[in-house]
């Protein structure tokens, strides 16, 4: 109620007040999402990586946005969506117990939806040996417009260094921040 008469008190004492009440109106949430995926085998299977390494694709995934969903449950609707930004993005291997990222030093992750190009939104260039986890740095992309459709696709390109076990699975974990505003 007093967000109420705040509001109200900022209409009434004119246009001072409009970028306050605005910001007052923001809808601003973070959304998380898991996916596994395995590690499927290196392009020419079990052959010897040379010194300087190899860059390969993985197959890319699709993700599910259920962002009707989630417009639905904050009360708002895709052309009040100002923009939509991945705020963090980690990879975390769950198997094998005895694997780690030492078999990679680089990796980027390229997101696209259908009718939209594919831009990068993630990438670690310099990975340490002996992790388990990586915490990848985002892109400062506005993704509203992927975010929107049904599912985002992803792919992963890594330089590898050796390869990795077959049986290796990944957790990918991402964090959107969702920002939608009644008042635009």
């Amino acid at each position: 109620m007093r967000k109420i008469l705040l509001v109200a008190a900022m209409l009434l004492s004119g246009c001072d007040g409009c970028d306050k009440v605005k910001q007052l109106a923001n809808i601003n949430k973070d959304i998380e999402y898991k996916e596994t995926v395995d590690l499927p085998g290196l392009p020419g299977g079990d052959t010897i990586i040379p010194l300087e390494g190899i860059s390969a694709d993985l197959p890319r995934y699709a993700m599910a946005t259920n962002s009707a969903e989630y417009l639905k449950q904050y009360n708002t609707s895709p052309n009040l969506v100002t923009h939509v930004k991945l705020k963090s993005l980690g990879m975390t291997i769950l198997a094998p117990d005895a694997q780690y990222f030492n078999f990679l030093d680089s990796v980027r992750l390229f997101v696209n939806a259908p009718g939209l190009p594919e831009q990068l939104a993630a990438y670690k260039y310099t990975i340490a040996k002996g992790m388990k986890t990586i915490d990848m740095d985002v892109t400062d992309l506005n993704l509203k417009e992927y975010f929107l459709k049904d599912s985002m696709y992803f792919r992963i390109n890594a330089h590898f260094t050796a390869i990795p076990d077959d049986s290796t699975k990944l957790e990918i974990k991402s964090i959107f921040n969702i920002l939608a505003n009644p008042l635009n």
